[in-house]
């Protein structure tokens, strides 16, 4: 009985936090934004990303899958994740107010979606990017894209890219990428621009290598916020890395690189790739999506880092805590009241997050610093909890095969040994 009470409690306290963060969420209104393309966390950091920066809330398309390689279409999972995740109106798009395309198959999004994108840009002030110079190198995801109304809307030359590359008939395009992942560039930031990404200056940006990094050349127009140095000797000693442009209303980028390569210090589990030891990916990330969507870019990085990284490892450190409850739990563990101070912690850290949107940053590092506490001493209770169901399920494994292995005896000595229960054969006498 008191074990549903205080499951029920629990269920309570889960309501109560949604009712909480949901209030939290409205009245501070973090930039929403949307992947399109190759988002999970096999490929791309955006999930785990996203989930350390509380400015910013992600949705997800999956229209690009990687399964040892990235040359399969899989179009039926890609129209019935389109189905599922991508908005069934232009409203529910223009809702939206920044798009990331990371190597999407546009075709699959058909001419209502394509049309919608382009108009939620042009009209409705939402800011975008694509990634992969023409999203990739792949004919049957960059030449769908260069031959709808959408690739007008960015500040790479896409058509130019490609006849330089190989031309639009080309199964794969040999896009002058120098040596992929092999520590071919840095990068050097345009001090003539808005301070986005000039405040990493003093961080060493411009000093960590990266590997890749594909050709673009920038429309009349364009703003180039970031050269690469050294992939492209052929063309020139610097090329356009990341360049942006206004188009109608909103402002739209090109990005030579993505994120699962190495310059951007998260290293993709499904390949091997030299990763930089630039720590820095997610800060430049929120930076520029903040610039993009008209928001002011923040200019104290190492306060901000800190706070991020605080997160992150809240995260991880509970997702492992849960593990171990769940195996606790699976062995009959009494572990609702570490999940009851779980949900505590996760109330500090939610508290933590909405001070962070307040910019009251030394207050939310106190918070969150204060749940990670907690959550080190739930950590510990719970190897305890572990331990200590373990002990009894080995005291009963042990009583057991003791007991087995005692009746067992007591039978053979009986049977066997004693015999007190057998009657002598007595010889019987052949009939004559």
């Amino acid at each position: 009985m008191a074990d549903l009470e205080a499951r029920l409690a629990l269920i309570c306290l889960l309501l109560l936090s949604a009712q909480i963060r949901t209030v939290g969420a409205e009245e501070e209104e973090p930039v929403r934004v949307m992947c399109l393309g190759a988002v999970d966390n096999q490929v791309a950091p955006y999930i785990s990303w996203f989930r350390q920066e509380p400015s910013i809330t992600g949705h997800y398309v999956p229209s690009r899958f990687y399964e040892s390689g990235w040359s399969g279409v899989f179009g039926e999972r890609i129209l019935r994740s389109v189905r599922m995740y991508f908005p069934r109106t232009y409203g529910q798009l223009v809702d939206y107010d920044f798009l990331i395309l990371d190597s999407p198959v546009v075709s699959y999004f058909g001419d209502d979606g394509i049309r919608w994108m382009k108009r939620a840009i042009e009209e409705g002030e939402v800011g975008a990017t694509t990634m992969n110079s023409l999203l990739s190198k792949h004919q049957f995801c960059f030449l769908p894209f260069l031959l709808s109304e959408l690739s007008d809307c960015f500040p790479n030359d896409g058509i130019r890219v490609a006849e330089y590359s190989g031309g639009l008939g080309v199964e794969k395009l040999s896009m002058k990428i120098g040596t992929p992942y092999s520590g071919s560039f840095r990068v050097r930031l345009n001090r003539e621009t808005p301070p986005v990404f000039t405040p990493f200056l003093g961080l060493g940006l411009e000093n960590f290598v990266g590997g890749g990094g594909y050709l673009m050349f920038q429309r009349p127009g364009a703003l180039v916020w970031i050269w690469s140095v050294g992939n492209h000797p052929e063309i020139a000693p610097e090329v356009p890395y990341l360049m942006s442009w206004e188009y109608g209303k909103g402002l739209t980028w090109s990005l030579s690189d993505n994120l699962r390569h190495g310059w951007w210090g998260w290293d993709m589990p499904a390949e091997t790739h030299v990763v930089s030891e630039n720590p820095y990916g997610l800060d430049v990330l929120v930076n520029w999506i903040r610039h993009g969507t008209g928001r002011e870019p923040i200019q104290d990085i190492p306060v901000f880092h800190n706070l991020r990284t605080s997160y992150g490892y809240y995260d991880d450190l509970r997702g492992m805590v849960y593990s171990v409850i769940d195996f606790v739990s699976s062995f009959g563990g009494r572990t609702i009241e570490l999940e009851m101070r779980v949900l505590g912690t996760d109330d500090t850290v939610r508290d933590s997050k909405l001070l962070y949107m307040k910019n009251e940053l030394e207050a939310a590092q106190e918070r969150v610093d204060l749940a990670l506490a907690e959550l080190r001493a739930i950590t510990d209770d719970s190897v305890s909890l572990k331990d200590e169901t373990f002990l009894w399920i080995y005291v009963t494994q042990w009583t057991v095969v003791t007991a087995t292995g005692m009746i067992c005896g007591f039978a053979l000595w009986t049977l066997m040994v004693r015999r007190k229960i057998y009657r002598q054969v007595s010889t019987t006498r052949r009939s004559s």
